[in-house]
């Protein structure tokens, strides 16, 4: 089957806007059921366009169960970047969800206003430097630090300020179908795109009926030919982006050989300037020692 390759920003978010393929799919991520998801609907999902990124950002708003049965209502922050990144721009968004409130229903089924706890999950298109797993989670532990144990209970004041953080690197995904989880992200490996890079040839799997629904939802996104127009321009649009960068570089690289010039020519001025007090030095004390002579 010929699908759309969704490390393009559009192609992600064509496959995401189906609620029920993004809450089947962050369930997996997550290992935990999502009860209920929806987009927020003051941020619906858009794309960053600045400087060489290209960050897409969807912000759900989430109702989970876990192993114990209990519910909790969280923000998710997911985000995807197809090139390398300035991190900048990932902690000023996250910084806009810790100071948001949103409206829930509390246990008493009262409607009210309350900040929530923040799941962040990170779709990158480009490998980190030094961690070179696919896909890990970054979580907390409460623990004493006077004896080392392990606190099992979990606090609202901690959990506000706090949050996990789920990375999936594309560039590192493999073949291998180990779990739930690899079997899905296979829609997003790499290694399965075609000469034209706006497409993969992906083998559904009738075992997995997610898999099979985001690839024939790619399928359609293949098919679609503004689809198509709008991968052409991103490719353009990271072209003119990694040229102005490069510009960038070489102008940074010429300033900083400048400045070097600029230091080595002040040292060297210093250094005169040192010999030429050394030599004023010596001659006045030739002076004063002819000085002396003359005065005996």
């Amino acid at each position: 089957m010929i699908i759309a390759n969704p490390i393009y920003d559009v192609v992600f978010k064509y496959l995401l806007e189906d609620m029920d393929i993004a809450r089947e799919l962050l369930s997996i991520i997550l290992d935990e059921e999502i009860v209920s998801l929806e987009v927020k609907p003051q941020e619906r999902a858009y794309e960053i366009a600045e400087d060489k990124i290209r960050i897409l950002r969807f912000d759900f708003k989430a109702v989970i169960k876990n192993r114990d049965g209990e519910l909790k209502n969280v923000l998710m922050e997911l985000q995807k970047a197809k090139p390398s990144f300035d991190i900048i721009r990932f902690r000023n968004y996250l910084a806009q969800n810790y100071a948001s409130t949103e409206t829930i229903i509390s246990k008493e089924g009262k409607t009210e206003k309350w900040v929530l706890p923040i799941i962040s999950i990170y779709f990158l298109g480009f490998p980190l430097d030094k961690v070179h797993n696919a896909a890990f989670k970054i979580n907390r532990e409460y623990i004493d630090i006077i004896t080392g144990d392990t606190i099992h209970k979990k606090e609202d004041f901690a959990e506000f300020l706090t949050h996990d953080c789920y990375i999936i690197q594309l560039p590192h995904l493999e073949n291998e179908k180990r779990n739930k989880l690899e079997r899905v992200l296979q829609v997003f490996n790499q290694e399965y795109k075609l000469k034209d890079e706006h497409f993969m040839f992906f083998e559904t799997d009738d075992s997995d009926t997610l898999v099979n629904k985001m690839a024939i939802r790619l399928a359609r996104a293949a098919a679609n030919e503004e689809m198509r127009y709008q991968m052409d321009f991103e490719d353009e649009f990271n072209r003119v982006m990694q040229r102005n960068l490069d510009e960038k570089n070489q102008i940074i690289a010429f300033q900083a050989l400048e400045l070097e010039a600029k230091d080595q020519a002040l040292e060297l001025a210093h250094k005169n300037a040192e010999a030429e007090r050394k030599k004023v030095d010596e001659l006045l004390l030739r002076i004063a020692e002819l000085e002396k002579q003359g005065r005996k």
